[in-house]
């Protein structure tokens, strides 16, 4: 939740939400991007997806900031196969390291069903390297997460998507300061085909 507050209006910024009219923020926790992205785009409604518990702070946030007109909040599971929508863009924020490839690969299939033709899955994560040592945080997470969950790299995390059908993903870096471990906690943007004529 701390690094979501943290992070949460550099990525609202970073990405261009102005041809979306709606966006899923799956697996939202307290809302932290939920709200920035609407404060960010004023045309914007946002379906947010977790848990009972995390729902219940969720909305706490959402009435703090005055948004329960745009943004919804519903129960779900992230093993769910139905995310509802179909959405423009779905946002995936610190969720997958907590699943093993095979649950990641479903989670981006049910993300591939629920987006609009041309809509996008952007995942946010501490991206590991390609040896899978750095950054630190991201080796300790793995190493705590190893009977379940994995620190994925961005090579790893390309082909799950690629393989979900997605396509043209790419990096994208949402803060500059060497300084910040957002530095490695990028973002990676795939779009669903948009429809053959």
């Amino acid at each position: 939740a701390h690094i979501g507050a943290l992070s949460a209006p550099d990525i609202a910024r970073a990405i261009d939400l102005s041809t979306a009219n709606t966006l899923c923020d799956f697996a939202g926790g307290p809302a932290s991007y939920a709200i920035a992205f609407a404060r960010a785009n004023p045309n914007l409604q946002i379906i947010l997806r977790d848990i009972p518990a995390s729902l219940k702070v969720a909305r706490e946030n959402v009435q703090k900031a005055n948004l329960t007109e745009r943004i919804k909040l519903v129960e779900t599971s992230a093993t769910d196969a139905d995310w509802g929508g179909p959405y423009d863009v779905i946002f995936l924020s610190h969720t997958i390291h907590l699943f093993d490839k095979e649950a990641v690969l479903a989670m981006f299939h049910a993300a591939h069903r629920a987006l609009v033709p041309g809509g996008r899955l952007i995942v946010r994560e501490l991206f590991m390297d390609e040896e899978k040592t750095h950054p630190q945080l991201g080796a300790l997470l793995s190493f705590f997460m190893w009977n379940k969950g994995e620190a994925y790299s961005v090579q790893e995390t390309t082909e799950m998507m690629a393989k979900a059908q997605f396509m043209s993903i790419a990096q994208t870096r949402f803060c500059e300061e060497q300084t910040s471990p957002e530095v490695v906690g990028s973002l990676l943007i795939g779009e669903k085909s948009p429809p053959t004529d």
